[in-house]
């Protein structure tokens, strides 16, 4: 059974790699996704469109952040509103 990063180990690999690359770092990943789909590799696209989102949440400031986590009623369902859920809880604003 492979070991899946967690969260936390997750979050610190993508701010790594957009203090290291920058915010334009995103459309790169966001690239290399639809290259996935295109090819059918439907799993490798996901994971990297997960990424995607979870860095676009973290360059988010606070108040835009929580909009989007009341927008998606506090829930998951796309990776999009998950990527926004784990960033308010990572940053406590889900108190």
């Amino acid at each position: 059974m492979e070991n899946q990063p967690n969260d936390q180990q997750l979050y610190e690999l993508d701010r790594a790699l957009l203090d290291e690359h920058g915010p334009s770092y995103i459309a790169t990943v966001c690239s290399f996704s639809e290259g996935m789909w295109a090819e059918g590799r439907t799993a490798d696209a996901d994971d990297a469109m997960r990424q995607c989102d979870r860095m676009r949440a973290i360059l988010m400031n606070d108040r835009d952040l929580v909009a989007h986590y009341h927008a998606s009623n506090g829930e998951g369902g796309d990776s999009w509103a998950e990527a926004v859920t784990g960033e308010v809880k990572r940053r406590g604003l889900d108190t």
